[in-house]
């Protein structure tokens, strides 16, 4: 069942399409990666669905219902967390905890607060946190009501790799124990490789694929990859010998064969036939590379 759906989702600002005609499924469960460059859309989107900014068109839905203010089943993170200045960390997740009515709400900010990595009792005004210190509050701020799920933008911003790696190991354990379905948008795309079960890539305001963590796995394993003289021959050669072997076509004419390394049976269907081989190499796909393709308004194959 998706947690998060949008159908056809488009905001405008005077003549600029920031999001356009998005329809996009979070499902229950998913950790949902969102990629894209600085101003494809993805805050713009995740506004919406959080009800901070009105769509121009489309619709949002949130657990199979219309959209509310204040969901307190959506935990949210998006840009920066609106924090009081001059109170602690524990004293802005208790400003929240209280205003949301939360039952033994000491323990439960207690709780939260040492999972990001915030001391409950420093007294330090947040006024004075580094970027990273706000970062996590921000997430405990978004955990502190126990929500089913969480919007997080960019959420591993201004984190050491300690900081990345803590954070990262937090979400996938709240998803994996607890079940909450985790919508997150990250340039990290390492730390998104590590957790994520699906992505969506919007480039330009536009979706450009959906695709399972598997899907991407498959796109970047090693491949064996081959240019002959005759790409036509070779292709309907490989497909009558090789008949169990995947294969696609690149745009340089090279013949890839996902998942294929041992390069000897190919070699020896090309010899029979005299063909003449340019190029005969194992490559794995660089996953950063794959997503920036997709990123510049590529599909993936």
């Amino acid at each position: 069942m998706p947690v998060i759906e949008t159908r056809q989702l488009t905001k405008t600002f005077g003549r600029i399409r920031a999001v356009d005609g998005v329809s996009l499924a979070v499902n229950q469960g998913d950790i949902y990666g969102f990629v894209g460059k600085n101003g494809a859309g993805k805050s713009t989107l995740m506004k919406m669905v959080c009800g901070l900014t009105t769509p121009t068109a489309g619709e949002v839905r949130l657990f199979d219902g219309p959209p509310c203010g204040g969901n307190p089943r959506i935990g949210v993170l998006i840009e920066e967390a609106g924090l009081l200045p001059n109170l602690s960390a524990m004293e802005n997740v208790m400003a929240k905890s209280l205003v949301i009515g939360l039952p033994d709400a000491k323990k439960r900010c207690e709780d939260v607060l040492a999972a990001v990595g915030l001391d409950p009792a420093s007294r330090l005004a947040t006024k004075r946190f580094s970027l990273g210190m706000r970062r996590r509050l921000g997430i405990a701020l978004a955990l502190v009501g126990s929500p089913d799920a969480l919007v997080l933008d960019e959420p591993f911003n201004g984190l050491d790799p300690e900081g990345t790696r803590a954070m990262r190991q937090l979400l996938m354990h709240l998803n994996e124990a607890s079940g909450v379905t985790v919508f997150i948008s990250s340039h990290v795309i390492d730390q998104l490789d590590r957790m994520a079960t699906r992505y969506g890539i919007i480039a330009e305001g536009r979706l450009t694929a959906e695709m399972t963590a598997e899907d991407v796995q498959e796109a970047c394993a090693e491949s064996l990859r081959v240019r002959t003289d005759d790409l036509t021959r070779t292709t309907a050669l490989l497909q009558d010998r090789l008949p169990g072997v995947r294969m696609r076509v690149d745009a340089d004419g090279a013949i890839v064969m996902p998942g294929l390394t041992d390069s000897a049976p190919v070699a020896s269907v090309l010899r029979d036939a005299g063909l003449l081989v340019y190029e005969m190499s194992v490559q794995r796909r660089d996953v950063e590379d794959y997503f920036v393709s997709l990123m510049e308004g590529g599909r993936h194959a």
